[in-house]
């Protein structure tokens, strides 16, 4: 799962080490883009409920399919993490980046 992007500044790239530090899954687009499993990303970041809800209507879900597994697995760019998901989130680490 490469998830180096020439891209990312330094802010974004501590955000990317953070999230996988917390045990979520990332993969990259064609482009190279790094995007965050939405499962994992939430079981990681622990959102307030009362604002999860409006937050995750403001993302851009990025649908992937496993061919194994017959089902489909939907994925977050890093800038609606970061403008939509850090802000409510009460995962300390990401919240002193």
């Amino acid at each position: 799962m490469p998830t180096s992007s020439p891209v990312l500044s330094n802010h974004a790239r501590q955000v990317v080490d953070v999230l996988l530090d917390q045990g979520v899954v990332c993969q990259t687009t064609l482009e190279g883009e790094p995007i965050f499993e939405l499962y994992s990303l939430l079981d990681a970041l622990l959102p307030q409920e009362q604002a999860l809800a409006a937050q995750l209507q403001q993302v851009h879900f990025i649908p992937a399919r496993l061919e194994e597994l017959d089902m489909y697995l939907l994925y977050v760019s890093l800038p609606d993490i970061m403008a939509h998901l850090l802000p409510i989130s009460t995962l300390s680490a990401a919240k002193a980046l």
